[in-house]
């Protein structure tokens, strides 16, 4: 029996202009586009459209500020400033005449944090004073230094003073890792729940098609009893049979409309667009056109499934998140308690003299003979040590459940991914068995139904061969919706479903689709 439902062939330039293309369309236009019932199509659209997809690109947005803000204390700061004050001191003896001053003050200079925890501050400031004393002159001073501290105890070291810079760093590429991660399940729930409505329409279509032969068979019965060749009592089983048809029938349109939800859901796409799709939905890949053969040789497939857990981005994620929680724990059994400061200064000072305004910088360069030096020691002791005791366990667990996770996906990806491959074998199997029920049942029923029509087989004989015909027709059906999902949750499972666009160190990397990736082996990892 042919299927009426429109279908196509996976088109292979399609999915190839859609790896070359969809980086490069914008979301309006995507959102725009109308859904064509190819499944490219679905794939575009659940990539710039499914919400989890959406949010884990904004994680890494997220994480990029995380960077950044871990970068902070790095940063160069530059600092000026300018002060002007006046005061009037009493004169004794003078009947309340008062002293004026005037004091101008400029001053200027920058503070850089390196990553050994020393402190490097450079400053110049310029004092100019005038009072009404003697009323001739100016006195200009100035102070040129150059200030270090340096930590020996608390915050010295670089594995300390950059341990925030480098968790965020590796956030940022768990981040970048869980995207591509995400894009990929993103596609796995998509292919399979196009494959199911493909299934639900085709399931449909056979169900019409058996309601309308058992309606014949009815018919047919029913004249037979008229002319009382068969009991009128043998109806029944007909009648039963129709009403069944029906039962399945409505069923079959229930699933379908359900399977076309499922997959609304998956695309963030209305399913009224789905329903009204311009062209017919792909059809199932076919097992001669998916490289099959490469599951006959172990030793290759061994070896595809040992590097399946390395290509897995999930595990990457939990791998740098691992890293970064032990960088941030590391850091915080290694800084000290106690804080130890030694802190240098060597500079000079200068003075001029004049009324005129451009004489307040001359004091820079009049110094005086001699340096200034100085020496300071700081030493801070934390009674309890609260904050370093409590940042350490806040730490060490963190890392413990990182470490947890990462252990506990590597077994759990190994596990799935053998499951999965023992669900591919079968699957195989099984759709070879459906294929070939399918063909000899319906090899039997067309000759039962010549030999019914020849007067040399029972109506009975027919209806035995036409329900077990419904039967055969959706198990293979189904046997090509299990092995077309089984194709892609393999490919998922061992992270062999999508491929790494190039990108630069500041752009998020695109996950690319290859032509034929949906519904064959990937060859290339069997190399």
């Amino acid at each position: 029996m042919s299927i009426s439902v429109p279908v196509s062939r996976p088109s292979i330039p399609t999915l190839a202009a859609l790896a070359l293309g969809w980086a490069f369309i914008s979301p309006h236009s995507v959102c725009a586009q109308v859904f064509s019932g190819s499944l490219a199509d679905a794939v575009q659209l659940t990539l710039h459209q499914e919400p989890s997809v959406s949010i884990s690109r904004q994680q890494i947005a997220a994480s990029q500020g995380q960077l950044l803000s871990a970068r902070a204390p790095f940063d160069r700061l530059w600092n000026a400033g300018v002060s002007q004050q006046q005061s009037y001191t009493p004169i004794p003896a003078s009947g309340g005449a008062a002293l004026a001053s005037r004091q101008l003050g400029y001053s200027a200079g920058v503070s850089q944090l390196l990553e050994s925890g020393v402190v490097l501050n450079p400053t110049v400031s310029v004092n100019r004073i005038r009072d009404d004393a003697a009323n001739s002159t100016a006195p200009s001073t100035s102070n040129v230094a150059f200030n270090v501290v340096i930590p020996l105890r608390k915050g010295a070291g670089r594995s300390v003073t950059t341990a925030p810079v480098t968790a965020a760093a590796l956030s940022l590429e768990a981040s970048r890792s869980s995207y591509l991660h995400t894009q990929a399940q993103a596609v796995a729930r998509t292919v399979t729940a196009y494959w199911d409505v493909v299934a639900g329409h085709q399931s449909l279509d056979l169900a019409l098609q058996a309601e309308a032969r058992a309606g014949e068979l009815l018919a047919d019965a029913r004249k037979l009893a008229r002319a009382d060749e068969i009991p009128n009592a043998d109806l029944l089983k007909y009648e039963v049979r129709r009403e069944a048809q029906e039962s399945d029938r409505l069923r079959s349109a229930l699933q379908l409309r359900q399977a076309l939800q499922v997959l609304s859901q998956a695309m963030n796409t209305p399913i009224e667009a789905l329903e009204a799709a311009p062209r017919g939905l792909d059809a199932f890949p076919r097992a001669e056109d998916a490289q099959l053969g490469l599951l006959d040789d172990p030793a290759a497939v061994a070896r595809f499934l040992a590097s399946g857990a390395d290509r897995r981005n999930d595990i990457r994620a939990a791998e740098q998140r691992l890293r970064a929680a032990n960088t941030l724990a590391e850091a915080a059994r290694s800084n000290s308690a106690t804080q130890l400061d030694l802190g240098l200064s060597v500079g000079y000072s200068g003075m001029t003299e004049g009324r005129a305004g451009a004489a307040t910088l001359l004091a820079l360069g009049q110094p005086a003979r001699g340096a200034n030096i100085g020496l300071t020691l700081n030493y801070t002791l934390p009674g309890g040590d609260f904050e370093r005791r409590g940042l350490i366990l806040q730490r060490e667990a963190a890392a413990g459940q990182a470490q947890t996770d990462f252990e506990f996906l590597r077994l759990r990806v190994r596990g799935d991914m053998q499951t999965q491959l023992d669900a591919l074998r079968a699957a195989i199997a099984q759709l070879d068995k459906a294929n070939t029920q399918r063909r000899l049942q319906t090899a039997v029923y067309e000759n039962e139904k010549r030999s019914y029509r020849a007067g040399f087989s029972t109506l009975l004989d027919l209806f035995t061969t036409e329900s077990q015909l419904t039967a055969y027709q959706t198990g293979w059906v189904q046997a090509q919706r299990d092995f077309a999902r089984a194709l892609v949750l393999f490919r998922f499972q061992t992270a062999s479903l999508l491929s790494f666009g190039l990108g630069g160190a500041d752009r998020v990397e695109e996950n690319l689709l290859q032509a034929g990736s949906l519904t064959t082996l990937p060859q290339e990892f069997f190399r």
